[in-house]
């Protein structure tokens, strides 16, 4: 009886080893509360007038007048626009939503933050000129950058009101583009209300990554401002002018906004 009693704690005992033994072996199940390292991203936003880098507004005189490829002389005097909705492209095709950020891109400002990001490869950049429809009851307080009078079409602030792209200068309309510097005329292209809706702009691939450093990743991008032109007969004065809502429904307008998105290009 002893013997049995003797193998019966044996047995038990080879038991509780393997199965203490067992529940060692298993792996840890992974934290759930591992923070995602990230880095600072900043969009530096080159304004460019074809090859030439804009170092100012027209003014008086020749200063500012610049010179393009095809010898057409153009300056500006106004060029300024909102960019929201901006996600970057990772390597696999995913998107990462940066929350909450909007540009308004002057000439007098080449960086803008685009905050914390996490850390890792990405491809490409995606983003939209003005603002979804769905935005404007946030946006009609008129504060911080909404508020700016340039950007609206009308001193009353409406849900249609925002002009998204503001474009104003002088620019030789001699078919031989050989105008004197006194004789090029002025454009004004603001476009808006609910023609840039649905403007996205989705960048080349140019793989570029974010570190976990305390240096500043940028993403370097030229607005090129002549690119607007593209295919406009700028012989004809009814192509100089979108100035309000109802001129945003015209063929011009939709050629301009069919522009838009070859104005940004990586700087090389």
């Amino acid at each position: 009886m002893y013997m049995k009693i003797y193998l019966l704690a044996a047995i038990i005992t080879i038991c509780l080893i393997v199965s203490s033994c067992k529940s060692r072996s298993k792996d840890p199940s992974p934290s759930s509360s591992v923070p995602i390292l990230k880095g600072t991203l900043a969009l530096h936003l080159h304004t460019y007038l074809d090859n030439n880098e804009i170092d100012g507004y027209t003014s008086t005189g020749s200063e500012f007048i610049y010179t393009d490829e095809n010898d057409r002389k153009a300056g500006l005097t106004l060029a300024q626009l909102y960019l929201s909705e901006i996600s970057l492209i990772r390597l696999d095709g995913s998107m990462y939503a940066i929350q909450d950020t909007v540009i308004l891109k002057t000439l007098d400002n080449d960086v803008y933050m685009l905050g914390q990001v996490p850390i890792g490869n990405y491809r490409s950049i995606r983003f939209r000129l003005g603002f979804n429809a769905s935005k404007n009851p946030q946006i009609l307080s008129g504060l911080g950058i909404y508020s700016r009078s340039e950007m609206w079409y009308n001193s009353s602030q409406q849900s249609d009101g925002y002009i998204f792209l503001n474009v104003q200068g002088k620019i030789d309309t001699s078919a031989a583009h050989n105008s004197s510097i006194s004789n090029i005329q002025p454009f004004k292209y603001q476009i808006g209300a609910k023609a840039a809706d649905s403007i996205f702009i989705t960048m080349p691939n140019k793989n570029f990554t974010v570190l976990n450093t305390q240096r500043l990743t940028f993403l370097h991008i030229i607005v090129d401002y002549n690119k607007i032109f593209n295919g406009i007969d700028l012989t004809n004065q009814n192509n100089l002018q979108v100035i309000n809502p109802e001129d945003n429904n015209t063929t011009l307008a939709k050629n301009i906004v069919k522009n838009i998105p070859s104005m940004f290009v990586y700087e090389q």
